[in-house]
């Protein structure tokens, strides 16, 4: 029993330091905010899948709502018109790279706790999103559809767990 007890206390002592390392609870009308601002680099969105294995669940659905609620603040999304550009430039290519690894580190992270959430977190979640960005815009970046995707196909699936 006290493996187990020495385990939980060193489980809520990583959550704690999360909590502290990426200022989740501060306000999210900063912009950006502290953990928008950890995600520009790189080297910033591929520690997340690191990281999310050592957090507990309730910790990934309150990093999950942050990026909800401060999805417009993403540097890929407020850059994502230079993917339409047609002509190869740096920029465009940065942004490509950022793109890239944010679908591959941070999305890949939290369709988890997606998948196992309940009905009532995705419709707060999807209500989140509506609220705090402008759909249009975000629907029309490469992020943006995944987010809306997985939003839709969680809704109708747990819909038809439902019982009638």
């Amino acid at each position: 029993m006290d493996e187990l007890e020495c385990h939980g206390a060193s489980r809520n002592e990583v959550d704690n330091s999360v909590l502290d390392l990426f200022r989740l609870l501060m306000s999210i009308f900063s912009d950006p905010h502290p953990f928008v601002s950890l995600l520009a680099p790189v080297k910033g969105k591929r520690i997340l899948p690191r990281l999310s294995r050592h957090i507990t669940p309730p910790r990934m659905l309150t990093l999950l709502t942050l990026l909800v609620a401060c999805f417009s603040q993403l540097d890929i999304v407020r850059h994502a018109p230079l993917l339409d550009s047609l002509e190869e430039t740096p920029e465009r290519q940065d942004v490509e790279l950022q793109t890239q690894a944010f679908l591959g580190s941070v999305l890949q992270s939290i369709l988890p706790v997606v998948a196992k959430a309940e009905l009532r977190v995705i419709t707060g979640l999807l209500g989140l999103l509506l609220d705090r960005t402008n759909i249009v815009t975000s629907a029309q970046t490469r992020v943006g559809v995944p987010y809306l995707f997985y939003a839709g196909y969680s809704l109708l699936v747990l819909s038809l767990e439902l019982p009638c």
